[in-house]
């Protein structure tokens, strides 16, 4: 059960859509935090190769079966994302019609930084 009904998860969303500055404020955070993971993944699988081929074959692994998991796990929840479900959304900010829950770059954030 989530701690957020529908409905104040509704108003939550409008308010942060409809308030401009701050929508890109966490749009710039977003990319920010995108960009550094990205290093932090990299250097992850360079530090595995340099200690050894095993290390670093036991590190996809464990990267790679969570996150063909989650794929799966997406597949069959198949959660619209919230531009197909509020009405207050402009097409304009996303075309993205994929599903949207559970998400692989928040998973593959957290796994990364595991």
């Amino acid at each position: 059960m989530s701690a957020v009904s529908a409905k104040g998860r509704e108003k939550l969303l409008k308010r942060v859509f409809e308030n401009e500055p701050l929508y890109e404020l966490l749009t710039i955070l977003s990319g920010v935090c995108t960009f550094l993971v990205v290093p932090a993944f990299l250097y992850s699988v360079y530090a595995s190769a340099r200690t050894s081929v095993g290390e670093l074959a036991g590190l996809l692994i464990a990267l790679a079966i969570p996150f063909i998991a989650v794929t799966v796990a997406r597949r069959v929840i198949d959660e619209p994302r919230p531009i197909q479900t509020y009405t207050f959304y402009s097409e304009s900010r996303s075309s993205t019609r994929s599903a949207s829950f559970p998400s692989r770059h928040v998973f593959s954030a957290f796994a990364i930084g595991v």
